[in-house]
């Protein structure tokens, strides 16, 4: 059995679990299928373990072998590995990272029949096919309480609330060159103008931006 035809399988399970309850298959009839898939996964390392392990009492002669790399570093193996691909599937993390991999030929077409299961089509996967949304996840602030109380402050409700001066060099965010994630919380309140954002003063564009300076941009996180 091709690689290929063991990525387009977990494929199909992936998006089934993500996206909603597909056509049932009895397993008598799913065919037997022995090898070993490689797997470039961005979530959390328990996601990809959880993944491989139930794909793998589904198809128990199948090995699965994974990488976990946020979704920068992938992106950057993928290209490094272009003239000899190492995998067969990368699963998850923010579509940012399979845009650029679609523009620049590092992914493939495939017409998954669970594509029907996905809520919003045009939200959630691409056009040509080459990636589909698989979940929907949230991005908010986390705060020390005994930092605030300290500082006589209220939780952050707003990018602008971290140009307040208590915070300088308080604030911690993963390196948005490697970790997509990071990327997407910086980039977005540079994407939206509406006064309920409350971003018009941090500058985003400028040449002198405004937004706010982090003590810690860790190189190793962990989304």
């Amino acid at each position: 059995m091709k690689p290929l035809s063991l990525a387009v399988l977990l494929v199909r399970a992936l998006l089934a679990t993500a996206a909603g309850p597909a056509a049932a298959q009895a397993p008598g009839k799913r065919a037997e299928l022995a090898g070993t898939l490689n797997l470039l996964c961005t979530p959390q390392i328990v996601w990809c373990e959880g993944m491989k392990s139930e794909f793998q009492k589904v198809y128990p002669q199948v090995t699965v072998e994974f990488v976990r790399l946020s979704s920068g570093e992938a992106l950057t193996r993928l290209r490094n590995e272009r003239a000899n691909p190492q995998f067969d599937i990368w699963w998850g993390g923010p579509i940012d990272s399979f845009i650029a991999a679609k523009a620049e030929g590092l992914l493939q077409r495939y017409d998954s029949p669970n594509l029907g299961n996905l809520i919003d089509a045009k939200l959630m996967k691409d056009a040509d096919n080459t990636w589909a949304g698989i979940y929907v996840g949230s991005l908010g602030f986390a705060s020390n309480r005994a930092f605030l109380e300290k500082h006589n402050l209220k939780p952050p409700a707003s990018w602008t609330d971290l140009l307040h001066p208590a915070f300088k060099g308080q604030l911690v965010i993963a390196h948005p060159a490697s970790s997509g994630t990071a990327y997407t919380a910086l980039i977005t309140p540079c994407s939206h103008t509406s006064a309920s954002w409350k971003i018009s003063p941090m500058g985003c564009g400028s040449k002198k931006s405004r937004l706010p300076t982090c003590a810690t941009r860790s190189l190793r996180p962990c989304a």
